[in-house]
C-alpha cells in the first residue's frame, strides 16, 4: 500500500498516530524521484534527513555514500586513516572496501544494509 492510500482504510487519528514510517526510505525514494543524476540524489537525501534532525538509518541505496561520511578506519599497521575503495553488494550485504594511502594495507567490512543507525543530539 502507498502512503497516498492511507486514507481509504478509514483509520481514526488515533490509529493514524501509531503508525510508523521508514523515514529514510521516504526521503531517498523522493530525492530519486526528482530526477536529480544518479550519485546526487544519495548525498541529497543524506543532507536533508541530517538537517531534519531525526534518526536515520543506512539502507541499499546509501549505504556507501554513508559509509564514506561517517565511517573512519585507522590502519592498524601504521596509523593512517584508510581511504575508501567503494563498495559492492549482493542483496542485503555490503562489503565495504577501504585501503592504506601509506602502506597499502587493504581492509573490509561486511555489514546488512541497515547497520549504520545516526540519532541526533538531544
Amino acid at each position: 500500500m502507498n502512503i497516498k492510500d492511507i486514507d481509504m482504510l478509514g483509520l481514526s487519528d488515533k490509529s493514524k498516530d501509531q503508525i510508523e514510517v521508514d523515514s529514510t526510505t521516504l526521503v531517498v525514494s523522493d530525492e530519486f524521484e526528482k530526477g536529480i543524476k544518479s550519485g546526487s540524489y544519495r548525498k541529497n537525501a543524506i543532507k536533508k534527513l541530517v538537517s531534519l534532525g531525526i534518526p536515520f538509518h543506512s539502507e541499499y541505496n546509501i549505504m556507501d555514500e554513508m559509509s564514506q561520511a561517517f565511517i573512519k578506519i585507522v590502519c592498524p599497521y601504521c596509523d593512517t586513516c584508510m581511504k575508501t575503495m567503494g563498495t559492492s553488494a549482493s542483496r542485503d550485504q555490503h562489503s565495504l572496501h577501504y585501503i592504506c594511502p601509506s602502506c597499502k594495507s587493504k581492509i573490509m567490512l561486511q555489514m546488512q544494509s541497515e547497520a549504520i543507525s545516526i540519532s541526533p543530539p538531544k
